[in-house]
């Protein structure tokens, strides 16, 4: 039997700033937590995505685009969305040096979920596009729909629009969805402005009977209510 060599503790010295030995402390505790690990084994990996670290500083990303590329379909999404995927990649990064790539597996109106997978690690997360309403709904399909309501186009307009931009469509029983949500909305705005401008009219009235008629077109010094009294 060969003889092992007996462990011993050694002391490790770093010549770095501050924050670089932040950095190289925080990935070692995470690849401590997630993985068994011997110590040795835990500062090579630790060491490993450092280095890797530092190469990417200096790695120039290539942002512009040829006619493949340009023809891409466009992906909407929000900065808080785009946060969360950095946290899904920030935590593949903890643990692997492979990049990750990202493959659409299904699209909800403007809304695009991908799953992002390491080849490697067998990483795998998925991530939505658009962050979620309390109500359930996206709220990406729910900007989109509201300022559709809000511009004036008729559907043949967004249709066409949609289809030119890429960026994914809306059915029409999911689009009469989004029409009975904002139906009730605008509803009840209607309702509480009507009893708002009621009560504002009853309030400036100079009648103690209250005012005469009852009106939605007053203009800025509310005076229709004196001439039409």
């Amino acid at each position: 039997m060969s003889s092992q060599e007996p462990k011993r503790k050694f002391k490790l010295s770093l010549y770095c700033t501050k924050s670089e030995f932040e950095l190289l402390q925080s990935q070692i505790n995470v690849i401590k937590t997630e993985s068994k690990k011997s110590s040795t084994e835990v500062i090579n990996s630790a060491l490993t995505l450092y280095s890797a670290g530092l190469s990417q500083k200096e790695v120039e990303i290539n942002q512009s685009c040829d006619k493949k590329t340009s023809e891409e379909p466009v992906l909407l999404t929000s900065p808080s969305a785009i946060n969360n995927l950095n946290s899904i990649v920030s935590l593949h990064n903890a643990t692997c040096t492979n990049c990750v790539n990202m493959v659409a597996s299904q699209t909800t109106g403007y809304a695009t979920s991908f799953t992002v997978k390491c080849n490697i690690c067998d990483f795998d997360y998925m991530w939505n596009s658009s962050l979620q309403l309390p109500n359930g709904m996206d709220l990406i399909n729910m900007r989109v729909v509201h300022s559709y309501f809000t511009s004036g186009m008729i559907p043949s307009q967004l249709e066409r629009f949609s289809d030119c931009l890429g960026a994914g469509t809306i059915g029409k029983n999911k689009m009469q969805t989004f029409v009975n949500v904002f139906s009730e909305v605008v509803a009840a705005e209607r309702q509480l402005s009507c009893e708002n401008a009621i009560s504002q009219e009853v309030q400036a009235s100079e009648s103690p009977e209250g005012i005469d008629i009852i009106t939605d077109a007053r203009d800025g010094t509310q005076s229709s209510r004196m001439l039409c009294a």
